[in-house]
């Protein structure tokens, strides 16, 4: 294959990120018990506090879902400051892509640094209304640091698979060959066909006309597209 590109890995549920903010005031980081109708993350940057009943501190961040009952407050002798993103929409499907405690909400996170720079950009520009492609920008920076964090102890079995996957279905146009899509991830025909096998129960090459197939009857049933037009479209 003589062009170049690059292909991306995973899927964001669709989101509204509505408000972004931080405090280090401990009159105004606590609430409930109570229930709201938003999701909600906290990053906490330093100190320590209570959410629940459970103890987060420093490097920590807790989940908070759509209607679930809630009581947060901070410690009396070292009381937290921390980060809160409020969101609407897709928040259950997004709140998975955490690697968090099931029991508690809790997460952990190693790039405090990039919290507290957020932080000091939202005092600079406090009560400015932005618009949702700039605030969810500001968001995907932490979100990105997030998932990189959360996909270190991925296997790279997996990382090839989500590469694969992504790569055939940008692909379907042409005549996948398995052999070139194992040399641009990396591994060996063989190899592929082993993780392929693991994953789905079936091979490369079988996963490929599947999908083909799968697209193809898709196609024929919900356009006015032309067989001959669907051939070409899928690289028959």
């Amino acid at each position: 294959m003589s062009f170049t590109h690059i292909t991306s890995v995973g899927h964001i549920p669709t989101i509204q990120v509505d408000n972004i903010g931080c405090s280090a005031d401990p009159e105004n980081n606590r609430f409930g018990p109570g229930k709201r109708d938003i999701w909600i993350i906290h990053y906490v940057t330093k100190g320590k506090g209570y959410f629940n009943g459970h103890p987060v501190t420093a490097g920590q961040g807790f989940l908070i879902y759509r209607g679930q009952t809630e009581c947060y407050y901070p410690d009396e002798k070292n009381p937290w400051e921390f980060l809160w993103i409020t969101i609407t929409g897709d928040g259950k499907s997004f709140f998975e892509k955490y690697d968090f405690d099931k029991k508690t909400q809790i997460f952990n996170y190693d790039f405090v640094f990039v919290i507290k720079n957020i932080m000091q950009y939202i005092k600079n520009n406090h009560r400015k209304i932005m618009t949702c492609e700039e605030i969810l920008e500001i968001f995907l920076h932490i979100f990105n640091n997030q998932s990189k964090l959360n996909n270190k102890d991925k296997s790279r079995a997996n990382e090839y698979i989500d590469f694969s996957v992504n790569y055939i279905k940008a692909h379907l146009h042409m005549p996948l060959k398995v052999k070139e899509i194992a040399d641009i991830v990396g591994v060996s025909s063989t190899y592929m066909l082993q993780i392929f096998k693991n994953k789905f129960g079936i091979s490369p090459k079988q996963y490929i006309s599947d999908l083909k197939l799968h697209t193809a009857k898709k196609l024929l049933a919900e356009t006015n597209m032309f067989v001959s037009e669907v051939s070409n479209s899928l690289g028959f």
